[in-house]
């Protein structure tokens, strides 16, 4: 089947321009989004999901006249396309908003969020550069996927030039409960909510996040859903639950190359006789790293005789290091590994083993495969990728997974040894608990995840999104709203005109009045109470107004009109030929008894 062509937009192309040896030449870049979604696009043209082309769309992260002469270097079975922004816009955007706002209220730290009318401002004009980079390649039939934070308000603008693309968006980071969320302005918080709503599907890692969301668009939208389809703007949209995975051959497989052996070999002579926990992470206040190193400290007074027989190596992956808040984080983190180190360690042992660098993939397989604890403890994290990709490198079936709860991946790695990230007792508890684990404990723990992680690898994530992407536009197709034009509407008042018995059946919400998250708001007007009171004056009219308001409301707002009311969704009704109150259509069980007895 032709689908058209596939857009896959996020802020950063999957590319890092670097100078080797003098020349310019184009990398891969790290990151978890781009590290999960390289092995769905190295598949891509050979699925059930086939599209003509694979585009990404993003920031090249170089000058204009750097990218163009060495664009053609890049060879990939997908086409690159560049995002230019301006330098202060950009800055706005992505450390301003999207890194100062967003993430940190996203992620459960209010305080951390830094307001700024010109950092909003200038997100959604950088939101407009990807829209004008993207549509000269659009056309109708193909298909967008739009991912992350970065770009939450692009949909909208995108279906705004193309009312019938096909789009889809994907949230990587937890979306925040209702209380959260409402402390942005209300004009921002409006301006994401109906940015993601122009998506046809909106896509999140757990069932929590998709609630929070669905809750979010009920209390400041007044949008309701049925098995979370909604209906807005005249068409349906899905909200559905994706958890991403990793290329799970990929990191399988690394386990026996000749460079991760020969590492492994190396840290096991280097750390003969000691315990190996090893993290790695990015430089983040979400990653909790000095809620980590207190834990590993409080093991250490609670355990002692592991002293000189445990090392901890943490890598701390550089990240937004011109950000304030990391800044600080970082300066945290090595003061108390210094101090740590001088008061815990002596002149044979180290306790932390750290670096603050990239880590080539070798290495960080030989790690994986040679720790005997991964140590993973944010406060909150959409998904952790670092979890699923420990897991799939222990092809030795040892080794033990110590993972926060506050990880999206917490929800499908049951038997990791899950803890509670503020509970430092509780960690080194479970420090100790894991280090003691028998190894058959190890071997069953370690099979079931790698068996749930093979079958959902992220190959399988993006093919089952995109499915149910196209899934959501069919059966807009099959909803196609009827819109009456000017020579419809002739004919139908000529009709209505004509007749000598009417009957017509009015939806409240959604079609006589706007929805509104609050019930007072969806109160009518002057000018409907005036139309509703002309038709019902006529004895050739019947009306019948059906909502899901309660009895109270509709009797209120429209109790004095000639009309029928249906409240609660057909649970109770009052006529308009004088009766008082409303009757229940739903008596006990007298409509089943007679069912029966029928």
């Amino acid at each position: 089947m032709n689908k058209g062509n596939l857009f896959i937009l996020s802020n950063r192309l999957p590319v890092t321009v670097t100078k080797r040896e003098g020349k310019l030449k184009i990398l891969p870049s790290s990151g978890g989004l781009v590290s999960a979604m390289q092995g769905f696009l190295q598949n891509a043209g050979k699925t059930d999901q086939d599209f003509n082309s694979v585009s990404w769309v993003g920031v090249p992260g170089c000058s204009k006249e750097m990218w163009e002469s060495i664009r053609d270097d890049y060879e990939e079975n997908y086409r690159l396309v560049p995002v230019y922004i301006p330098a202060k816009i950009y800055d706005g955007y992505y450390n301003g908003m999207s890194n100062s706002v967003i993430w940190p209220l996203f992620h459960y730290f209010p305080s951390y969020a830094e307001y700024s009318e010109t950092g909003f401002r200038l997100y959604m004009q950088a939101n407009e550069h990807f829209r004008e980079s993207l549509l000269p390649n659009l056309s109708e039939g193909d298909t967008v996927w739009i991912h992350d934070y970065q770009l939450m308000p692009l949909a909208k603008m995108i279906r705004e030039k193309f009312p019938n693309i096909t789009i889809g968006f994907f949230l990587h980071i937890p979306f925040p409960s209702f209380e959260l969320f409402r402390l942005l302005p209300h004009p921002w918080q409006e301006e994401l909510l109906h940015g993601m709503l122009g998506a046809d599907l909106i896509g999140f890692h757990t069932i929590d996040y998709a609630t929070h969301f669905l809750k979010c668009l009920q209390m400041k939208l007044g949008l309701e859903h049925e098995n979370s389809i909604l209906k807005y703007n005249d068409r349906l949209l899905k909200v559905d639950v994706f958890p991403i995975s990793i290329d799970y051959e990929k990191f399988r497989d690394a386990y026996s190359l000749p460079e991760v052996k020969e590492r492994r070999n190396f840290y096991a002579e280097q750390f003969e006789g000691k315990k190996i926990i090893f993290s790695v992470d990015r430089l983040d206040y979400s990653k909790n790293v000095l809620g980590r190193l207190k834990g590993y400290e409080r093991f250490l007074v609670e355990y002692p005789e592991y002293k000189g027989k445990v090392v901890f190596i943490l890598t701390i992956v550089p990240s937004r290091d011109n950000i304030a808040n990391y800044i600080e984080r970082k300066k945290e983190i090595d003061e108390f590994i210094g101090g740590f180190n001088a008061r815990v360690g002596n002149i044979t042992w180290k306790p932390v083993i750290y670096q603050y660098s990239h880590l080539a993939f070798e290495e960080m397989i030989a790690l994986y495969s040679s720790c005997h604890i991964a140590l993973i403890t944010p406060l909150r994290d959409g998904m952790n990728l670092v979890s699923k990709e420990f897991v799939a490198t222990r092809q030795d079936k040892k080794g033990v997974l110590v993972l926060s709860e506050m990880a999206g991946a917490a929800r499908e790695l049951t038997d990791a040894v899950l803890i509670n990230p503020n509970d430092v007792n509780g960690l080194a508890e479970k420090m100790y608990y894991a280090l003691q684990m028998p190894a058959g404990e190890q071997e069953k723990r370690m099979t079931r995840m790698q068996q749930r992680i093979s079958e959902y690898s992220v190959s399988v994530w993006a093919e089952d999104f995109l499915e149910q992407l196209q899934k959501i536009k069919k059966q807009q197709g099959d909803f196609e709203f009827i819109f009456l034009d000017q020579a419809a509407r002739e004919a139908l008042k000529g009709k209505f005109l004509l007749s000598k018995k009417r009957l017509i059946l009015l939806d409240y919400d959604g079609t006589l009045v706007n929805f509104a998250p609050l019930p007072h708001l969806s109160a009518p007007t002057g000018s409907l109470i005036d139309v509703l009171r002309k038709l019902s004056e006529d004895p050739a009219n019947s009306v019948y107004i059906i909502s899901g308001r309660n009895r109270e409301a509709l009797e209120e707002w429209l109790g004095d009109l000639n009309i029928n009311l249906v409240a609660e969704h057909g649970a109770l009704t009052k006529t308009a030929k004088g009766e008082i109150t409303f009757k229940s259509l739903i008596d006990g069980t007298s409509i089943m008894k007679t069912g029966i007895s029928q």
